[in-house]
């Protein structure tokens, strides 16, 4: 597997239709998936539509850190491709603008548009807009989705123009300003006619044959504990055969606090399996599962370090076999906070690092336990993916069964070509990518993959599914799942 450890994954994936902004009616088909690559963007095309979204390839000359810079980015629009109305600027007649700036908490919003109505500025709710931008991490190019239905004068059909401004100007961390050039990318979009978001008509998929299904998700310190039912009723509608856990307890270790997380789970999702929980001193991380646990992980694990942090690694691991394969698996939560190159970033270099080593052992040990049955390696959590793009790579690098780098599957939300894990309404309406399940593509293929976000959904989706609106919002993250079989 090569460096862009998401390609793989994403070549088995269908892709939407290909990129067309010169036909309002090829338009109407989303030609843009939000996963990050930027791969289906012809060179030449910056800024693109269909009837619900506008979409903008931010490309950098460099590695940079587009969500924690201050001010990086503004984006005029002229609704109507018309200098003679609007806001006169740069040859342009601006009817809106969207930017950006460095947010203080991560409440905050962090892009925000504002519409000139004679000349007047008139701000936009950041709800309304509910931008979109991959990836997370430090990139050299960013895609961003804003809904045009929030800039109702983009909501005809015909033309727009525009130009998309990248500022080259950053805070160095004695608070400095450096500046080199700007980039400035002129577009032109053809709109097709605009309609507003609508909601997702989806249904969970089951288990498929053969396949061991692994969900991952941050609960939000411990939100299950106070509010059980929206995971219960998540948890038995999606039925995984693996849970990793983050956020859920703060230790220490002991028989009986791994006995707590077995009761919640006979009592809230299903009385008659026999649960085995697998706690660490790493606080909040755990796996849970109704098969038989064959070896358990570590109770503590460090990692060598030269920052401030020297608590236990966030790493809960354990050998578990299914029908199907043995599964040396880890639920891991990589250091929070920071950006690129910040002593954060460094920890979870640290981390990441001690996961890899401890990841190996087991393997080790899952190959001397499977008796003829395949070995799947899999590491899921939330890998707070802000920083550094190598970050991701680190826990996993020759951890496959043919020595190269585990591949993190590509997962969308449900009902969409979307990539996000974190965030929604309740969360102040921020949605990025944080949560990812790394599986072994030497040894097994992904059947199905998904993210669960039931605020999107339709209600007769969430019939179906015996689900309500806010279920997913009991917690910042999203559920993360993912179906994997082995290979003959």
């Amino acid at each position: 597997m090569n460096r862009s450890l998401l390609r793989a994954a994403l070549a088995a994936a269908p892709l939407a239709a290909a990129l067309t902004v010169t036909d309002p009616a090829s338009a109407m088909q989303p030609a843009i998936a939000l996963d990050g690559l930027c791969e289906e963007w012809p060179a030449s095309v910056d800024a693109a539509a269909d009837a619900e979204f506008l979409y903008f390839r931010l490309p950098f000359p460099e590695l940079r850190d587009l969500l924690t810079e201050d001010k990086p980015l503004l984006i005029a629009i002229d609704a109507d491709a018309d200098p003679a109305t609007g806001t006169p600027r740069d040859g342009l007649g601006v009817d809106f603008e969207i930017s950006m700036r460095h947010r203080e908490s991560w409440r905050e919003p962090w892009f925000f548009a504002t519409a000139f109505e004679e000349g007047r500025p008139a701000p936009v709710a950041f709800e309304r807009l509910e931008p979109l931008v991959q990836p997370t991490s430090a990139a050299e190019a960013f895609e961003l989705r804003v809904r045009r239905d929030a800039l109702p004068a983009l909501m005809h059909a015909g033309r727009a123009a525009g130009r998309i401004e990248l500022l080259d100007a950053r805070s160095t961390r004695d608070g400095s300003r450096t500046r080199t050039e700007d980039i400035v990318l002129p577009f032109e979009i053809r709109l097709p006619v605009g309609r507003p978001v609508e909601k997702v008509d989806a249904s969970l998929p089951p288990t498929p044959r053969g396949a061991i299904r692994v969900l991952s998700h941050n609960v939000l310190w411990s939100s299950p504990e106070k509010n059980p039912t929206p995971f219960s009723r998540m948890y038995r509608a999606i039925d995984p055969d693996l849970y990793l856990i983050q956020e859920w307890g703060r230790g220490p270790w002991s028989p009986a606090y791994e006995h707590e997380l077995e009761a919640w789970f006979r009592e809230h999702v299903d009385p008659d399996r026999d649960w085995t929980a697998i706690r660490c001193e790493g606080w909040g991380v755990a796996i849970v599962t109704h098969h038989p646990v064959l070896e358990r992980g570590p109770v503590e694990l460090r990692a060598e370090t030269l920052t401030r942090w020297d608590f236990p690694v966030r790493f809960a691991g354990a050998i578990v076999r299914t029908p199907d394969a043995v599964l040396p698996v880890g639920s891991v939560h990589l250091k929070a906070g920071g950006d690129l190159d910040t002593p954060e970033d460094q920890r979870r270099f640290d981390e990441g690092r001690a996961v890899r080593e401890i990841m190996g052992v087991m393997i080790a040990d899952a190959q001397r336990l499977a008796d003829g049955a395949p070995v799947l390696p899999v590491l899921g959590g939330d890998y707070n993916h802000n920083g550094h793009p190598l970050v991701l790579e680190t826990p996993v690098r020759g951890l496959d069964t043919d020595g190269t780098e585990l591949t993190f599957a590509f997962t969308p939300v449900l009902g969409t070509r979307d990539r996000y894990s974190f965030g929604g309404p309740a969360y102040g309406h921020r949605r990025i990518f944080l949560d990812y399940i790394a599986f072994p593509d030497a040894a097994a293929r992904v059947v199905d993959a998904f993210v669960l976000d039931t605020e999107i959904l339709t209600d007769a989706s969430l019939a179906r599914m015996s689900l309500e609106r806010s279920d997913s919002s009991g917690a910042d993250h999203l559920p993360v799942v993912v179906d994997l079989r082995a290979l003959p």
